[in-house]
């Protein structure tokens, strides 16, 4: 069977392997995912295969690695997929573990886990002193920047704590929220 690239138009970087043989067979029968250098082709094995060798016949690439038990890194995040026993299908799993630990171990801190991410007293995020200096308000756009990442891709538990520090940044930069 011959397959062809549709652009998903909600996600121009995500592409549908459909069936080019058949104009009315709307299956999808894969996914490819690009961004700049980096891809990732979620289907079957003999058509992830067959991709890969059209991509390597057209260019020269690393060796890919496929997703399994052990986590690959695309994009900043790890992806592995397990064989789920009882419905014998893939789960597949993104995590940001990683990441997530540099940041964590970045400051040199003993980072402990908290049930509540931010108590109502440290909510309120008041200033320590009258004008905080440029180089403290740019460690904290830094800060609160890379927490947005984790928010917006693997953490939206912390979503709430993150939105605070983004308000205070300006006016309470060296505020401590943990």
């Amino acid at each position: 069977m011959n397959f062809v690239l549709e652009p998903l138009q909600s996600e121009p970087n995500l592409w549908k392997l459909q069936n080019a043989d058949d104009k009315d067979d709307l299956t999808v029968s894969g996914l490819l995912m690009t961004y700049v250098d980096d891809l990732l082709t979620a289907a079957p094995e003999p058509l992830v295969l067959a991709v890969q060798n059209k991509i390597q016949s057209t260019w020269t690439t690393s060796v890919p690695e496929p997703v399994s038990s052990t986590p690959v890194r695309f994009l900043g995040m790890e992806i592995s997929k397990l064989c789920d026993a009882e419905t014998k299908r893939d789960a597949w799993m993104l995590t940001q573990q990683s990441y997530t630990l540099d940041l964590a171990q970045k400051e040199n801190e003993n980072v402990n886990p908290k049930k509540i991410p931010l108590s109502r007293d440290q909510s309120a995020m008041e200033p320590r002193e009258e004008s905080p200096s440029i180089e403290k308000v740019r460690s904290a756009q830094k800060a609160v920047g890379e927490a947005l990442w984790l928010t917006t891709r693997a953490r939206p538990d912390i979503m709430y704590v993150v939105s605070r520090m983004g308000s205070a940044v300006t006016r309470a930069p060296s505020c401590d929220v943990g």
